[in-house]
């Protein structure tokens, strides 16, 4: 009995045993999905209505799109747990380093729930850490068919190759973004593009090398004023980058540009874009900027004070009423900042002098992340006409700005070697114009603030 009782135990064990080896769910771990499955989930998910993609989000996570508030919560609603008649299709992603790129066409109900009335065409790009996404940027635009025989989103599709030229493609691109579209100069533009076999996706543009080629050789035909980001993995690439309106018909406005290049054998071959307006500040959801290095840095609300000061070559600097024998305070000019309006529309304008009425010297646009001067007297005006000229060594003319409250700037980059941006408290800042500024009708500058 005994000897029975000790064989059926044994046997127990070798069938328990034998049982849990057979058990695959226990022994074979659940896979992660790597940070591009879950950008791409993200997408999908609006489709879905798939709740679980939200575990894969920060709670605090930095948005960038200017039309939702920062944060999880804010795009909670996106993912309702029940299908929502939106079609996905996804064109290409990447993941280079904690960053991901989605492009992704939006259809189906898309246009009716999210009010744009049309089937839109997204660039997503998302940073990662520790598997959670923290940030978010994009650019989205409406699907346009201009009849020229590509589309904005056909072409040659991901997974990249040659990820070994991963570090070399960065470097062509970084390269060509700087020298081509910011200095403007294309004298050696098929050194990074192969125009004879360049495939063009861009809205107007044509579809192949030819506008490009006619730019070879050009100097000063920049369209933008920085790059922002640029993430690559093998031979696709994605610039991110700001400036003017390159139709030329916004003169005033601030665009994004998300550029997608595909590279072949160390040449550009294939371009797709997508293209947006940076709305005004006033009207943005929350304080993250569009990139992230546009962060609002000055508070709406605060006053300011503007007074301003010259000095010739060789001289002491003098406030600019001690010109007419008026006591150095006698022109400060008073504004509170403002997203939506100049602060200083008609700078240094006077009425009464001793030399009669001044007409305004600058507008000054003062926002949250920049200061713009725009020069607004012409030619022919009576006054300012007779001092116009290229400022020579030694010559300053420089504008002082008093805040109400700390300002909170750190540093700057201006787009004009002739500006400079003297910090000299936490309360007060100069802008100080020097040697080499052409100060003529129709000058203009902008100083970014971090």
């Amino acid at each position: 009995m005994k000897i029975n009782q000790f064989l059926l135990l044994n046997i127990l064990g070798v069938l328990l045993l034998s049982s849990c080896d057979n058990d695959d769910s226990a022994s074979t771990p659940i896979e992660e999905p790597t940070n591009e499955q879950k950008a791409r989930a993200f997408n999908e998910g609006i489709a879905t209505g798939d709740r679980s993609v939200l575990d894969w989000m920060d709670e605090g996570y930095i948005q960038h799109n200017l039309n939702i508030p920062t944060g999880k919560a804010a795009i909670e609603n996106f993912y309702n747990g029940e299908p929502t008649g939106i079609t996905v299709a996804i064109h290409r992603s990447f993941e280079a380093g904690d960053y991901v790129f989605v492009q992704t066409t939006m259809g189906g109900t898309w246009g009716q729930i999210f009010g744009s009335n049309t089937d839109n065409i997204l660039y997503d790009v998302w940073r990662f850490e520790d598997g959670f996404a923290v940030e978010h940027w994009d650019n989205i635009i409406p699907v346009v068919d201009d009849g020229d025989g590509t589309t904005q989103t056909d072409g040659a599709t991901t997974p990249a190759a040659d990820l070994d030229r991963t570090g070399a493609n960065k470097a062509l691109l970084e390269d060509m973004s700087q020298t081509l579209f910011v200095e403007g100069d294309w004298t050696n533009v098929r050194d990074y593009f192969d125009l004879d076999n360049y495939v063009q996706h861009s809205v107007g543009a044509g579809t192949d090398g030819a506008f490009l080629a006619t730019l070879e050789g050009q100097t000063g035909v920049s369209f933008y004023d920085d790059i922002k980001f640029v993430h690559v993995l093998g031979n696709f690439g994605l610039v991110m980058s700001q400036g003017p309106d390159i139709t030329g018909q916004d003169t005033d406005g601030d665009y994004a540009y998300y550029d997608l290049f595909r590279i072949e054998n160390g040449k550009i071959v294939e371009h797709w874009d997508a293209i947006t307006k940076i709305e005004d500040q006033s009207t943005w959801a929350h304080n993250n900027g569009k990139w992230g290095d546009d962060a609002l840095i000055i508070s709406e609300d605060i006053d300011i004070t503007l007074r301003n000061t010259l000095q010739n070559p060789g001289e002491d600097e003098v406030p600019y009423p001690a010109l007419f024998g008026l006591t150095e305070d006698a022109f400060d000019e008073h504004a509170t900042l403002s997203l939506d309006e100049s602060e200083f529309a008609t700078a240094l304008a006077q009425t009464s002098t001793p030399v009669g009425d001044i007409s305004g010297l600058y507008r000054i646009d003062i926002s949250g992340n920049a200061i713009k001067f725009r020069l607004l007297p012409e030619a022919d005006d009576p006054f300012w006409q007779s001092v116009f000229e290229v400022y020579p060594a030694g010559k300053f003319d420089r504008y002082y700005l008093t805040f109400s409250a700390p300002h909170n700037i750190t540093s700057f980059t201006s787009n004009n070697a002739s500006v400079n941006l003297r910090i000299d408290s936490e309360t007060v800042i100069v802008v100080e114009i020097g040697e080499g500024y052409d100060f003529n009708p129709g000058v203009s500058f902008r100083l970014d603030i971090n």
